[in-house]
């Protein structure tokens, strides 16, 4: 007896409406507030286009102004101008939404003769932890309805005419949203390769081929259907030159200098930047390997294999491996389950029907455990997200009220911004350039690492930004990654002053003549602690009101700086406010007991840096701050044991923080970040 509705109606009765279920499920986990950098850059690219066409030099940046670019996403752009011009962020919202359930859609009709709606209903939820992290307004999330679409019917055939009235058009517009259309054409040539196996073998032995295609077309079909696709991809504004423009970009993973998996501050949650599923989705697609007694389809199964090695090698592909395997999840979850009912037989086949009901229980429970997470707000709140469950968007960690200062005020033109923000300030001060922004292609890699560098503390990287490009003014986004060690560089020259902070975001002016006026302009410094002011009322609010509060990006960076300028009981009472809002902060423990430590309150630093070594025991500057504390409190053996905790874990790192340690009388700091 099979684990299959199909087979036995009164097994698992009634197994479809819980497919159901999980489909909803997983499309809940695209209702999210936007919060990410990119998304502002798709909007002011499509607003420019929407007012002059498809562009071919670039109208936004500031060091290669008027310089050729070829926007491979402009009808993506293009779209959400407009869905945001009708609807805002929930339309937006929404469209996603409903173009991710509609590609699982199609999936899931594609792997019907997989297995059953149990196998499915599983697989749905497994595709739903792997778009967790990534399922954000994004245009590699949109896009995922076109490799379900030839998924789709490839699978069930494709020497149908239809399936060329749908996948040529299907292809164009796709060339015109996303660089991954270049899977279009390579899937149909999977298929074509599988039908022609099977042709190949129907014709050297019949008798084995069963129901097997026999016919010539059966392959040279869908050989053609590739060889149009490839065609359809020069419908394009750019022709054949927009391979140059996506020829070093991988199929969608992105880049970890420009975009954010999760948040700018998701480092601070121990292990949040990783996506464990991905190998729990690697070992269900084994099991299908293993346990599958049939012959495996060739088309899904290598698709099975592509996704599961880009997913292994970046968790930024974990979209891809979503669409790709999602055959192979329902083919492997149905394999497993018969090997379990094979190898308890005995068991099963007394009580199959009470089987079959404790098996969509525990299904049934797994669907609201995770509706929970989501609807709760616990997920994004654990994850370190900048989002929310709900609709709108959240710019605290980007620099839009920074936009506004400087917008007002006479800033110089030649302001220089990491990457992350620069589509931020695109879309809030349209009549400016800027520096960078998130088009690696466009800038090249050797400027992005620069300035990623310069950002974050190196000094002879700041010095030749400085040199080669003359910036008049700098916007440092306190929310990133050791913004704060970049911003005690520039600061440490004594070129710069800071004129404007307001927890995300530092607007620093070059010590000049030119900018005495805004130097000595007081209210720029009382807007942006008014604002760091109202951020900090609003994270308290929800603290209050709500079991898993939304992130406060603001107050994160604002106790980051502090602790930078060493205004240590100041950062303080921001950290422990963090630390109450989320508990489980990592890098807020580790900070709040540096605080401690520097003010020379030992008890409890001990206390902070006790959690934060519990929640993180990889954390080599976590275990030598508390060695450290433990010295001062004569704790020899739990010192001795941190100690040797951070030397196994870090050998370089432990010997810098100990001649760090050993120069703190003289107003040396030990070092805050590996």
């Amino acid at each position: 007896m099979a684990l299959d509705d199909e087979q036995d109606p009164q097994l698992i009765k009634g197994s479809h409406w819980f497919a159901l279920l999980a489909w909803l499920t997983l499309a809940l986990f695209g209702v999210r507030t936007i919060s990410h950098s990119d998304f502002w850059m798709t909007l002011a690219s499509g607003r420019w286009i929407a007012a002059h066409g498809v562009p071919h030099t670039d109208p936004f940046s500031l060091l290669r102004a008027n310089a050729e670019w070829i926007n491979p996403l402009w009808l993506y752009d293009l779209m959400v101008y407009h869905l945001w011009a009708a609807g805002g962020a929930p339309l937006v919202m929404l469209a996603h939404v409903a173009a991710v359930a509609t590609a699982f859609l199609l999936l899931a009709r594609a792997a019907r003769q997989f297995g059953g709606w149990v196998a499915i209903a599983a697989a749905l939820l497994v595709a739903g932890w792997l778009l967790a992290p990534a399922f954000m307004v994004r245009a590699r999330l949109f896009t995922l309805v076109f490799p379900a679409l030839f998924i789709c019917c490839l699978t069930l055939g494709a020497s149908r005419w239809w399936v060329w009235l749908l996948l040529l058009p299907a292809q164009v517009l796709w060339t015109n949203m996303y660089h991954t259309f270049r899977l279009g054409p390579v899937i149909c040539l999977i298929f074509a390769l599988q039908a022609f196996l099977l042709w190949r073998r129907a014709r050297n032995n019949p008798a084995a081929a069963g129901t097997a295609p026999v016919g010539l077309a059966s392959w040279l079909t869908p050989l053609l259907l590739a060889g149009a696709t490839l065609a359809a991809t020069l419908v394009n504004p750019y022709g054949w030159r927009i391979y140059e423009a996506v020829g070093g970009i991988g199929f969608g993973s992105g880049s970890l200098l420009l975009s954010e998996q999760i948040s700018v501050f998701s480092y601070l949650f121990a292990g949040s930047d990783t996506n464990p599923l991905i190998w729990m989705a690697a070992v269900v697609n084994l099991m299908g390997l293993v346990a599958e007694k049939r012959r495996l389809p060739l088309g899904v199964t290598v698709l099975a294999l592509l996704g599961t090695s880009l997913a292994i090698m970046s968790p930024h592909y974990a979209t891809v491996m979503a669409v790709l395997s999602f055959p192979f999840f329902v083919l492997s979850i149905r394999a497993a389950g018969l090997f379990l009912w094979d190898t308890f037989s005995d068991v099963v086949q007394r009580r199959h029907v009470l089987f079959g009901r404790l098996l969509l229980a525990v299904l049934l429970v797994t669907i609201i455990v995770t509706s929970g997470q989501l609807v709760s707000n616990h997920y994004y709140y654990s994850s370190g997200s900048g989002s929310a469950f709900g609709y709108g968007i959240n710019e605290e960690a980007l620099p839009a009220a920074a936009a506004a200062v400087l917008e007002q005020e006479r800033f110089p033109a030649a302001l220089i911004n990491n990457a992350l923000d620069g589509g931020n300030l695109l879309w809030h001060l349209p009549r400016r350039q800027v520096f960078l922004d998130a088009r690696a292609q466009f800038h090249g890699q050797p400027l992005l690492h620069l300035a990623a560098r310069g950002f974050a503390g190196d000094p002879q990287a700041w010095q030749v930004i400085e040199t080669r490009l003359h910036p008049g003014a700098i916007l440092v986004n306190c929310c990133q990654p050791q913004a704060t060690l970049g911003l005690r560089t520039i600061l440490a020259t004594g070129h710069w002053s800071m004129v404007y902070f307001d927890g995300t975001s530092a607007l620093l002016l070059l010590n000049s003549q030119e900018n005495r006026a805004l130097l000595q302009n007081a209210q720029l410094k009382t807007r942006g602690l008014t604002n760091l002011e109202l951020a900090r009322r609003a994270y308290e609010r929800r603290i209050a009101t709500q079991w898993f509060p939304a992130h406060s990006p603001a107050l994160i960076g604002a106790a980051h700086t502090l602790l930078m300028l060493k205004q240590y009981a100041e950062a303080e009472q921001v950290y422990l406010t963090l630390t109450r809002g989320a508990p489980h902060m990592v890098g807020a423990w580790l900070d709040l007991g540096i605080c401690r430590c520097q003010q020379k309150h030992w008890s409890d630093a001990l206390v902070a840096l006790r959690r934060a070594t519990g929640a993180a025991p990889k954390n080599a500057l976590a275990w030598l701050w508390l060695a450290h504390a433990c010295q001062q409190l004569n704790l020899e053996l739990e010192a001795r044991e941190a100690r040797q905790r951070a030397q196994k874990l870090n050998p370089a790192l432990a010997s810098a923080f100990d001649a760090e340690t050993s120069a703190v009388k003289t107003n040396a700091t030990p070092p805050r970040a590996p």
